[in-house]
């Protein structure tokens, strides 16, 4: 067994980094034509917008609550 050390060996204390070629060719699994797009961003946008509303909601009733609390007082 011999300590000889390479690139490819785990070394503490180092960061590794996967090679990555960042080519058109390798977006091809991801082509998604306008439509689908458009249709993925829609359905994104119904999950998102009640949740959203509900907490600005919720925000709001604080704010105005903490209003009425400083003209109580």
């Amino acid at each position: 067994m011999t300590n000889s050390s390479s690139d490819d060996e785990y070394k503490p204390g180092t960061i590794h980094q996967e090679k990555y070629d960042a080519t058109p060719a390798n977006y091809a699994d991801n082509d998604v034509d306008g439509v689908e797009e458009k249709r993925i961003v829609r359905k994104i946008d119904w999950r998102l917008l009640p949740i959203l509303g509900a907490l600005y909601s919720i925000s709001l009733v604080g704010y105005i609550t903490s209003i009425c609390d400083l003209r109580l007082t």
